[in-house]
């Protein structure tokens, strides 16, 4: 990994720490709940009932679709970063079941796996379909511009980067992630200035030193 992407990208540093508990390969040994989209399996009639026991309880209690599903994929995100993947999971599928048909669910799963450290394809699949679903954030395309980055695929990442931008101009991240792609290809003008615009932005907690040995004048 270059030492630009090290500087100036968000390392998932808690998510290789957790990639050691969970490592790839080990989707067999979790539970079906635990995998995204529920592993894609072909369910039982005993699992299809389940799935549609859950609908009928969200209906029951009085929320819509959209409701329960917004407060799923909160949920998931707040098991997230708590570290707990199993639980995020859990909850993504959840909403998924709900609503297939939107992208935050999707974006979970991808995140996910990236701790877990999936197959690359695997991960660029998930990336791919949270974008071109419903309820689609810029915050998506800039977390897909940081995984090309670590991944060593800095032109992808800046075209990623760039649809953030185009989508929201203030979403968070982004910036480093062109600064990142630009240094990592050696293009040191452009990454030295997303970098300035990164930090104007209150994006990047470089200390001064490491910044000013890398972009210096």
């Amino acid at each position: 990994m270059s030492k630009a992407i090290l500087i100036f990208s968000v390392i998932f540093v808690f998510a290789v720490a957790l990639g050691a508990i969970f490592p790839a390969g080990a989707e067999t040994y979790r539970p079906i709940n635990q995998r995204p989209m529920f592993g894609n399996i072909q369910k039982t009639q005993e699992m299809l009932d389940a799935d549609a026991a859950f609908r009928a309880s969200v209906k029951q209690k009085g929320y819509t679709d959209e409701q329960a599903y917004a407060h799923f994929v909160k949920r998931g995100w707040q098991y997230f970063n708590s570290g707990d993947l199993g639980g995020a999971v859990r909850r993504f599928n959840q909403a998924w079941l709900l609503m297939p048909e939107k992208s935050s669910a999707y974006h979970g799963f991808a995140l996910v796996r990236v701790v877990q450290q999936a197959p690359l394809s695997e991960i660029d699949q998930l990336f791919e379909i949270a974008l071109s679903k419903e309820d689609l954030s810029a915050g998506t395309f800039s977390d897909y511009a940081r995984f090309l980055n670590l991944s060593g695929r800095p032109r992808q990442a800046i075209t990623q980067a760039e649809r953030a931008l185009a989508m929201d101009g203030n979403v968070y991240n982004a910036r480093n992630q062109m600064a990142a792609a630009y240094l990592s290809l050696g293009e040191r003008a452009l990454g030295c200035e997303w970098a300035r615009r990164a930090r104007s932005a209150g994006e990047s907690h470089v200390p001064e030193a490491e910044f000013q040995a890398t972009c210096g004048d």
